[in-house]
């Protein structure tokens, strides 16, 4: 279980706001079918661990979203283990372990079709909710 956090509700969503805003426009990459961070992401994910510093004493929840592309079981996995990979770089980066979570959702959450190439890619995201 973990201690409650101190920070408002207005820093809470100002907080997430910021950090999802930061995902969003500039994708965390990963390589093709794996969980392996593409290089190309770190400045992204030092930005979100400067984000989540200057939060405050907060948790973070990781999520990992994919495509309908392949098997609903594979891509579980692969959301789970891409979740699982950012939370490793953010704590590499000098947070607290403890107060992050990776969660997998697989294709369970599309915001977009699947339809199209480009609907596509907007379903492959990692998110990030405080906790």
């Amino acid at each position: 279980v973990r201690p409650e956090s101190t920070i408002s509700d207005a820093q809470r969503t100002s907080c997430s706001s910021d950090l999802n805003k930061l995902a969003s426009k500039r994708k965390i990459l990963f390589g093709s079918g794996s969980a392996d961070l593409d290089s190309s992401s770190n400045k992204v994910l030092d930005e979100i661990a400067a984000t989540i510093k200057r939060c405050g004493d907060i948790s973070v929840r990781v999520e990992g979203h994919t495509d309908s592309t392949g098997g609903a079981k594979k891509n579980q996995e692969i959301s789970e283990a891409r979740a699982k990979s950012v939370v490793d770089y953010l704590a590499g980066a000098g947070l607290d372990r403890a107060k992050l979570t990776a969660v997998g959702y697989g294709e369970s959450k599309p915001i977009a079709s699947n339809k199209s190439r480009k609907s596509r890619a907007l379903n492959r995201r990692i998110e990030f909710t405080i906790e």
